[in-house]
């Protein structure tokens, strides 16, 4: 019997190859140097802001006074002092207002997490399954939808309709900056659970072809040449975008290869094949 924690398996289909690299090789993927900038940034990156909003949502949701990070942000240097700041904070706690309020009505009644307990074959799936709500299984992230919230909420989702929790619809629900998705009804969710795990197994052994932003992008194109353009556009990116395939981890492990090749082709089509079938915009 093969135990499997729910967590591991979502955290790790966020990203296999380095999962591979740090969690079973124990590689580092990224240096110390890549993370310390060279000078001090007049303002927050993308992701300190990200976080920010993130930090400003909480906040929300906990009704928990949501003005108190940018006093402390801005003592601690995380945000430009004065005016500058005020605006980039202000900018933040709309965008987050914004997003908190589009899930208000889904979030009305929440539903204490429940312990996962799934037997698939030879696999034990066990773990702890959360935000819960009347209306379903429900999050949100102050950023554009990414491949990754997509694997994410399948996974869970799969975990939800197997799992049956009383007084919880069997529905999940993800809401991003620029749109809402759910899923609800899937013919086999065991099956397509028990697949990605067996994914999961053969990616600890070696690296998978598959990537979750470029993948993301081949499986909902509507044509094959707009397939190619796309993932193309997205493991290489372009025009100040940094491309997923830029990542050191991938540097490390496709060393010699051809990254989007036949296999990448096969794996972006039968994980995210099910998910761009079933998922629907809210």
């Amino acid at each position: 019997l093969t135990l499997a924690d729910v967590s591991h398996q979502v955290r790790c289909w966020c990203h296999p190859v380095r999962s591979l690299l740090e969690k079973h090789l124990g590689m580092r993927t990224s240096c110390a140097e890549d993370l310390l900038p060279e000078s001090e940034a007049f303002a927050p990156d993308r992701l300190q802001q990200y976080l920010l909003t993130q930090e400003i949502m909480e906040r929300l949701q906990n009704e928990q006074p949501s003005n108190a990070p940018l006093h402390l942000h801005q003592a601690t240097g995380n945000l430009p002092g004065g005016s500058f700041g005020n605006l980039l904070y202000q900018k933040m706690h709309e965008q987050a207002e914004d997003l908190v309020a589009k899930m208000a009505e889904l979030t009305r009644q929440p539903v204490e997490a429940i312990q996962v307990d799934i037997h698939l074959g030879e696999v034990h799936l066990y773990g702890r399954l959360a935000p819960l709500y009347r209306n379903g299984r429900v999050t949100s992230r102050p950023a554009n939808l990414k491949g990754r919230d997509l694997l994410q909420l399948w996974i869970h989702h799969l975990i939800l309709l197997l799992s049956k929790p009383d007084g919880v619809e069997p529905r999940s629900f993800h809401g991003a900056m620029d749109k809402t998705v759910s899923f609800s009804k899937v013919e086999t969710p065991g099956e397509e659970l028990g697949k990605l795990i067996r994914l999961y197994q053969c990616g600890i052994c070696e690296p998978l072809h598959f990537y979750p932003e470029t993948s993301y992008a081949w499986a909902k194109a509507k044509s094959p040449g707009a397939a190619k353009n796309g993932a193309h556009q997205a493991w290489q990116g372009g025009f100040g975008r940094r491309g997923e395939g830029e990542d050191r981890a991938y540097e490390i492990a496709l060393q010699g290869q051809e990254p989007l090749d036949k296999i990448f082709i096969e794996l972006a089509t039968e994980v995210f094949g099910p998910i761009v079938g079933y998922m629907k915009t809210v």
